[in-house]
């Protein structure tokens, strides 16, 4: 069905977003391609509503953020006549959800006015709530618990799971509930919770007949919970109520955050009979960029996704560059982009690789923004890595030294550094002197004085290893118990491994000097860059950014740079099973489609994790690239860069090549993580067999090649739950890297 609209709401679209514009009647799912109009075919078609006649209020327009929600109203503002109401029900669905729950806070015997608590607010709110639980263990149960609300999960799932961290995270809700009552709030995911439940009550009819047409944009992001407030909120006669949703399979990159794919192919399903209209004409990009998108979206398993296609010119061959290292793909790439004066963007899948680039880019007084990313010495645990050079360069460091003797924990609160500093302060000691003053530390009770000595023992070993230079310094901290601290957070202990390979490459370059520096001197040398080298630096509006692939979801560039895609990067190491690899694909789709006019995608032939240089591959991804690089037009050009003569000497310490597995094809499969750095080098060429699934059972010592050695606690189907040294872990046997024990 389809309504008379307005020529000047049609006027420059083509038939596929006409279509989309004037349907009316019935579900409606708008499968949109990168750069395909989405937000004008969004705007229009609200527009054309309200010249239906439809009252604004009767509207409600759903989007994932706040920035744009305003967009939305700011088009439709320019698009309406004058003096025509914007619908006030344009935006986000937890803006929607508040005030739903105000206006029948009674019903759900809520407070009136009730707080919203913030992500971080809330993880306070369930730390004080769980004063017991250390804080890496509050911080895995808060997310756990995060997941089951958005997957619809109660404690008493979380109670039922054979795996002990759950049962600890259900017992844990209980409290976090309790607390969050006395504080009279909502967090996030609550808002979304108790929304569903009052659209199941008689108290929600009149929210659930409210409105005549009902739009829900980045439908793929949605989570079980969102889904289910929209089938509720269109009713049982859905099949003539005006629902659309608008989404792109390939671009669901939030599965951490309990989105899937998958809703897109359910609401054809449970909407039938469902129109679908595809937006897959790309407006953005050059005809060879497009191909390269259209390329990996070709992997994708999913059910419905749009054909990508353009007009535009051809535009330059995208580049797919190898280079030798980290440094060496910062340099190179920061060289190029220093030519170009347009809008221009590094995109990082981690992190942790914004630094070598925040380093060129100062290096070379280039502004830039950095997005998605705090700047890399601003994050916490290169602050605590640092904090104990810090201190051993400047014993008067009290900050430092607070943060040092906190982490990791040695039983030392606040109350017990205040004493030993007021006992410094009264004898005219140093902090970090005092620290070594027997007569202070035995002036303290003994609790206080315990944890001390274990720190000044710390602080004294690194004193002897300060004429060794900066690496034998930050490596000792990070063995030292901060790498364990921070085990639970993948992107905390890659941000430590890269400090750690700066600390390497300083101390190579300073003694390749003709008088280099002694070991003290390079260390001075090295927390000097830290503290001054910093992406705030850049005050000023830049037309460059160093952003994250998730951050770059919604935006684009005329030039864009993947950087880093490699195995074990890109897809990341943590993707350890077929959905996870497959999301990693998605987003390597949505990173490639920022570009308009220029896309390089590079790889480093030799790469820094777990603590040790390692040989890469190239991404599985790029494989998809591969057949656009022949024929009598082609798309990609492959610029494999030699190897240079030095390439294992003073830059790669100890590297170990890793044995290589070329792909015919790309398969989402999940990625072998590397050895762990104790592993003698015939582990890295002669690997043991797998562990045959079917020979898996309860009770069986089984050995991983990261988490090491480890007891089967529970299999289910081809998930198994198994005990690596107090860590419980679920993983598939069809691929997790398990070997007999």
């Amino acid at each position: 069905m389809t309504s008379p609209v307005p020529n000047r709401l049609l006027a420059g679209l083509n038939p596929e977003q006409v279509a989309a514009v004037m349907h009316r009647g019935g579900p409606l799912l708008v499968v949109a391609g990168p750069g395909s109009g989405k937000t004008r075919v969004l705007t229009h078609r609200l527009a054309s509503l309200v010249e239906d006649g439809i009252a604004p209020e009767r509207i409600l327009a759903v989007t994932f953020t706040n920035k744009a929600a305003a967009e939305m109203r700011h088009r439709l503002a320019s698009l309406l006549p004058a003096g025509v109401e914007v619908p006030a029900s344009v935006s986000t669905f937890h803006s929607f959800c508040v005030r739903a729950l105000r206006a029948h806070a009674a019903d759900l015997s809520l407070p009136r006015n009730f707080s919203v608590l913030d992500a971080d607010d809330a993880l306070r709110a369930f730390t004080s709530a769980n004063e017991s639980l250390e804080k890496e263990d509050a911080k895995a149960a808060y997310s756990a618990i995060s997941f089951a609300k958005n997957a619809l999960q109660t404690p008493a799932d979380l109670a039922a799971s054979p795996l002990p961290a759950l049962r600890a995270a259900a017992r844990a809700w209980e409290s976090y509930a309790q607390r969050m009552r006395e504080l009279g709030a909502l967090d996030f995911d609550d808002l979304l919770l108790y929304t569903r439940e009052l659209l199941t009550t008689h108290a929600g009819d009149a929210l659930r007949n409210r409105f005549d047409s009902i739009l829900v944009d980045e439908w793929q992001d949605t989570n079980l919970v969102q889904y289910d407030i929209v089938k509720l909120l269109a009713g049982e006669n859905f099949s003539t109520r005006d629902v659309v949703v608008v989404g792109d399979p390939e671009q669901a990159i939030y599965g951490w955050r309990g989105s899937t794919p998958e809703v897109v192919d359910r609401f054809v399903s449970d909407f039938s009979p469902c129109r679908v209209i595809e937006l897959g004409h790309n407006y953005r990009s050059s005809a060879r960029i497009v191909a390269v998108s259209a390329a990996v979206a070709a992997a994708s398993r999913s059910a419905t996704k749009a054909t990508l296609h353009t007009d535009n010119p051809a535009g330059d061959l995208v580049r797919v560059v190898s280079y030798h290292d980290t440094d060496h793909e910062a340099k190179e790439v920061v060289s190029t982009l220093a030519k170009l004066s347009s809008t221009r963007a590094v995109l990082v899948r981690t992190k942790a690789q914004t630094r070598a680039f925040e380093k060129e880019l100062i290096k070379a007084r280039i502004p830039f923004n950095l997005v998605g990313a705090s700047p890399f010495s601003a994050r916490a645990e290169v602050k605590d890595a640092v904090a104990y050079l810090r201190l051993l360069l400047n014993p008067s460091a009290e900050f430092d030294l607070r943060r040092a003797a906190s982490v990791p924990r040695r039983k030392l609160g606040a109350a017990a550094l205040d004493a030993f500093l007021t006992a410094a302060r009264t004898a005219d000691l140093a902090p970090g002197v005092a620290l070594h003053d027997p007569s202070i530390l035995a002036s303290l009770p003994a609790r206080s004085r315990t944890g001390l000595e274990s720190f000044a023992e710390t602080m004294a070993a690194l004193h002897d290893l300060a004429p060794s230079g900066p690496a034998a310094c930050v490596r000792f901290v990070l063995d030292s118990g901060l790498r364990d601290f921070h085990s639970s957070d993948q992107d905390r202990l890659q941000n430590l491994d890269e400090l750690l390979a700066e600390a390497i490459s300083l101390e190579a370059d300073l003694q390749a000097l003709p008088n280099p520096p002694s070991g003290p001197e390079m260390l001075e040398r090295f927390v000097e860059n830290l503290s001054l080298a910093s992406g705030s630096d850049a005050k000023e509006p830049s037309q460059v950014s160093v952003i994250t692939a998730h951050a770059s979801k919604g935006r684009e560039f005329d030039h864009v740079w993947v950087v880093g895609a490699e195995e074990l990067m890109f897809p990341h190491s943590m993707a350890d099973t077929p959905a996870e690899v497959e999301e990693e694909r998605r987003l390597f789709f949505v990173a490639v489609s920022r570009a308009r006019l220029g896309l390089t995608v590079s790889y480093r032939r030799r790469h820094f994790v777990y603590g040790e240089w390692s040989d890469a591959d190239p991404s599985r991804f790029i494989e998809l690239l591969e057949p656009l690089s022949t024929g009598p037009s082609p798309a990609v050009h492959f610029d494999h860069r030699p190897r240079p003569d030095d390439f294992s000497g003073r830059f790669y310490p100890g590297a170990k090549p890793r044995p290589r597995a070329p792909r015919s094809a790309y398969t989402p499969t999940p990625v072998a993580r590397p050895a762990s750095t104790s592993a003698p080098a015939s582990a890295l060429s002669e690997p043991t067999p797998r562990l045959d699934p079917a020979l898996a059972q309860v009770g069986l010592t089984v050995s991983h090649s990261v988490f090491g050695p480890g007891r089967i606690l529970s299999i289910a189907g081809t998930a198994a739950s198994i005990d690596f040294s107090g860590k419980v872990r679920t993983l598939d046997l069809s691929f997790a890297p398990l070997t007999l024990g």
